[in-house]
C-alpha cells in the first residue's frame, strides 16, 4: 500500500492536471461568439502594433479592449499574421497553455501548503465534475483562467500559513509571487479585485503571524514594486474597464441578460443543481475533522471559504447571471475546505515529476486547441469587406447583428485586411437600443454612412432585442437612392451604398 501511495505521489501532478484539464481544453469546437470575435480583432489589433513596434498604435488598441484585455495578448506568439486567417488559431492554444500551466502552479502551491495529496486529488474531482463545471466545454474565454488563478490565490494564502519566510529574499520572492497572481487577475476581469481586496487582510494576518511584521513589509513593498506594470495599465486604461464592468453587470447591457431569477432564487437553484460539490465538500470537511482540526489553518479555510460566497452573493445580484462568471466559485471552494485539513508536517515534501515532463504534458493537453476555432464563419465579413473599396476613407454602418455576421466579425476582417481597410470606420446602429436612442436617430446615421450593410431577412437565431428595428432599417434603406446589391457569397447579405456624385 505504502509503494502504491508513492507510486501515485511521482504521478500526482499529472494526474491533477489531467483531472481539471477540461477547464483548459475540450474536443468541441468553438464557433466563436461575440465575444470571442471581440477578442480575436483586438488581440490583432495589438499583436501588429507589438511586432511593428509602434507605441501609439499598441495604447490605441488597448484603449479599446474594454474587457480582459489579457485575452488579447493570446496572438502575440503568432507573430503578424497579416491576411491569414488560419493564424487566429493560435490563441485558444496560447489560452489552453496558459490554464494548463496554471493549472500545474496551483499544484505546486498546494503542494508547498503540505494539503495532503488524496485531499488534492479529491477537490479537483470535486470542482470538476458538478453540473456547472461539466457542461463548461472550455469556451474560448477567460473565465476558466481566471477561476485557477483565484484557486491559486486562496492556496497561496496556506503556503503563507505553512512556509515562514525567514529572510528578506525570500519575503521578496513572496511579494512577487502576489504581484503575478494579482496582475493576472485583474487583467482576466476586474471581478477579481473583489477577491483580492477581501483575501488581502487574510493573507496579511496570516503573514505577521508565521513571518513577522517586518518580513511582511517587505512583501508588500515588493508586492508594489512588482505591480508597477499594472498599475500603469489600470491607471491608463482602468475607467475603460471599470465601465464596462458595471454596464454588462449592473448596467443597461446587463438587463438584456436578465432571466428573471431573485437572487435568493438563483442561488437555491445553482446550489441544488451542484449538489454534488457539497457533498464532496461535506466529505473533505469529515477529513479535516478526522486529522484533528488546528485551530489558526481552520479559520483560515473559513474564512477564505467566505471570501467566496461573499463573491457568490455579489454576483447573483446582478441581472447577468451568466453561468461563466460563478466558475471560479464552483472550482474553488472545494480546495478551501481541502487546505484547511491539518498536514503531517513530518512527512517527507515530493513534488512529483520534473516541472519539465509537467510542462510537456500541459503542451499535450493544448495543442489539439490549434484546430478548435470554426474559421468559416468569419469567411462572410471578409467576402463583404473584400466588396467595399480598398483604401478608401469611408464609413460604414452596420444595420443587423446576427451570430456570423455583425459588428465584431467585420471589425476582425478589416484587422486582417488592415493595410487596405486601415481608413474604412465601421460602426453599428444596433446597440442604439441599449442607451435608449430612438429609431429614428439610427436612421439618421444610416442615411449618413457611406455604405450600409445588413443581413436580410434577419436569421431566426440572431439576438431579438438587437434586432428589434430591423425591419424599419431594412424598409428605409430600401426606399431611399442607395445603390443595394447581395453578396456573391451569401445572398442574405445586403450592401447599401452611397450613389457617386
Amino acid at each position: 500500500m505504502k509503494n502504491v501511495s508513492l507510486g501515485v505521489q511521482r504521478v500526482e501532478a499529472i494526474i491533477f492536471l489531467v483531472i481539471l484539464s477540461p477547464l483548459a481544453n475540450s474536443w468541441q469546437r468553438i464557433s466563436p461568439s461575440w465575444d470571442d470575435t471581440f477578442f480575436l480583432h483586438n488581440g490583432l489589433c495589438l499583436a501588429r502594433s507589438f511586432w511593428e513596434a509602434n507605441l501609439n498604435a499598441i495604447d490605441i488598441c488597448m484603449s479599446q479592449i474594454a474587457k480582459s484585455p489579457i485575452m488579447a495578448v493570446l496572438l502575440i506568439p503568432a507573430g503578424p499574421i497579416g491576411g491569414r486567417i488560419e493564424g487566429l488559431s493560435v490563441a485558444p492554444f496560447v489560452l489552453s497553455l496558459a490554464i494548463a500551466t496554471l493549472i500545474l502552479v496551483l499544484h505546486h502551491f498546494l503542494r508547498l501548503a503540505k494539503v495532503p495529496y488524496i485531499a488534492i486529488l479529491l477537490a479537483a474531482s470535486f470542482a470538476i465534475t458538478t453540473s456547472s463545471m461539466r457542461s463548461s466545454g472550455a469556451p474560448f474565454m477567460v473565465d476558466g483562467l481566471l477561476a485557477i488563478v483565484v484557486a491559486c490565490t486562496i492556496a497561496f494564502v496556506f503556503v503563507e500559513y505553512e512556509n515562514a519566510a525567514l529572510s528578506p529574499a525570500q519575503s521578496m520572492k513572496r511579494g512577487m509571487i502576489w504581484a503575478f497572481l494579482i496582475t493576472i487577475g485583474m487583467l482576466s476581469k476586474t471581478t477579481y479585485a473583489v477577491i483580492a481586496l477581501l483575501v488581502a487582510p487574510i493573507a496579511i494576518w496570516i503573514s505577521i503571524l508565521r513571518s513577522g511584521l517586518n518580513m511582511t513589509v517587505i512583501k508588500l513593498f515588493s508586492l508594489m514594486v512588482f505591480s508597477i506594470p499594472l498599475v500603469i495599465v489600470l491607471i491608463r486604461y482602468g475607467d475603460i474597464y471599470l465601465a464596462h464592468a458595471k454596464n454588462s453587470s449592473f448596467g443597461p447591457l446587463s438587463s438584456f441578460y436578465n432571466d428573471g431569477l431573485s437572487p435568493f432564487r438563483f442561488i437555491l437553484d445553482s446550489s441544488a443543481q451542484n449538489w454534488s460539490l457539497w457533498v464532496g465538500i461535506l466529505l473533505l470537511l469529515i477529513f479535516v475533522v478526522a486529522r484533528g482540526l488546528e485551530r489558526e489553518r481552520a479559520i483560515t479555510g473559513l474564512l477564505v471559504a467566505l471570501v467566496i460566497l461573499v463573491y457568490f452573493v455579489i454576483s447573483s445580484t446582478s441581472p447577468n447571471k451568466d453561468p461563466r462568471f460563478f466558475w471560479l466559485v464552483w472550482v474553488t471552494l472545494p480546495f478551501c475546505a481541502a487546505c484547511s485539513i491539518a498536514p503531517q508536517r513530518n512527512s517527507p515534501l515530493s513534488m512529483g515529476s520534473s516541472p519539465a515532463i509537467q510542462f510537456l504534458c500541459a503542451l499535450l493537453i493544448a495543442i489539439p486547441a490549434v484546430g478548435r476555432l470554426d474559421l468559416e464563419k468569419f469567411r462572410t465579413s471578409v467576402a463583404a469587406l473584400a466588396s467595399l473599396p480598398e483604401n478608401a476613407t469611408a464609413t460604414a454602418y452596420l444595420a443587423t447583428d446576427s451570430a456570423h455576421f455583425n459588428i465584431e466579425t467585420l471589425l476582425l476582417a478589416q484587422q486582417l485586411e488592415w493595410k487596405k481597410y486601415s481608413q474604412l470606420q465601421i460602426r453599428t446602429v444596433v446597440y442604439d437600443v441599449v442607451s435608449e436612442k430612438s429609431p429614428q436617430k439610427s436612421l439618421e446615421r444610416l442615411a449618413s454612412a457611406d455604405y450600409v450593410l445588413g443581413q436580410f431577412p434577419v436569421p431566426g437565431d440572431a439576438p431579438d432585442w438587437a434586432n428589434r428595428y430591423a425591419s424599419v432599417f431594412e424598409q428605409s434603406l430600401r426606399a431611399s437612392d442607395k445603390v443595394t446589391k447581395e453578396l456573391s457569397a451569401d445572398s442574405s447579405i445586403h450592401i447599401f451604398a452611397k450613389q457617386a456624385p
